[in-house]
């Protein structure tokens, strides 16, 4: 790969990874990108590229069908019931976690390691619910999970936005995109906790049910995951 390119990404990566973190209010690893880095970020953009081509038309399929379900639980509740719908939004929210990771991260370590760590999370968090489901004898809790995925694969979409708009348009301010992505992460949010109420009283659970469901599997654990990211930097 000819050196301009790799000077080209480069220069990319670390200036929306920048662009990332100041709107996360974290700092910017410091140091000068290693001899590895320089290859691994060429390398890594060139295989989240050929995931990117070689899985369009679902990510595609994915991205508008998702887009057109949210904070409509009978069209959410559409998605989990087609296998396909489910599937195109599984790798829509797997591009989305190696996008992300890639342009947050700095480093091919902590590429890797974001990306693990938020695909470990959603499986605890999988786990924990098909636990929760077996105990009541209820399938409620895997579809909830999937309206998780649903909002989380849409928030992702606006934070990637979000980092291209600071790169290519500077002027707008980092502050501005800090307020695009806080809103629709509070939008997402009160979307997941609206439709997963919906589907839970629904089903005959209480009130109370879910608000301590919300306390203990989503709002506790996500607090304890966020802590432990910031540790690693």
């Amino acid at each position: 790969m000819p050196s301009g390119e790799i000077e080209s990404i480069g220069e990319f990566w670390k200036e929306s990874h920048v662009a990332v973190q100041q709107i996360l209010a974290t700092e910017p690893a410091e140091g000068v990108v290693s001899v590895l880095d320089s290859y691994a970020i060429p390398a890594t953009a060139t295989l989240i590229l050929l995931f990117f081509l070689l899985m369009f038309p679902m990510l595609a399929n994915g991205l508008f069908s998702t887009a057109a379900s949210l904070f409509n639980t009978k069209r959410l509740l559409l998605v989990e019931e087609s296998s396909s719908m489910k599937s195109n939004r599984e790798i829509l929210l797997l591009f989305w976690i190696l996008v992300l990771s890639f342009i947050a991260a700095g480093t091919l370590t902590r590429f890797l390691l974001y990306a693990a760590c938020i695909m470990l999370f959603l499986l605890l968090r999988r786990g924990c619910l098909a636990i929760l489901g077996w105990v009541n004898k209820t399938s409620v809790f895997k579809t909830v999970d999937g309206f998780y995925h649903s909002y989380f694969s849409i928030w992702g979409a606006t934070v990637f936005l979000a980092a291209i708009i600071n790169v290519a348009i500077p002027s707008l301010g980092l502050q501005n995109m800090a307020v695009l992505v806080g809103s629709t992460a509070i939008l997402a949010l009160a979307g997941f906790i609206i439709s997963g109420y919906q589907l839970i009283i629904s089903n005959g659970f209480s009130l109370s049910f879910w608000i301590l469901y919300l306390c203990t599997l989503e709002i506790l654990p996500l607090i304890i995951f966020m802590h432990y990211i910031c540790l690693m930097r």
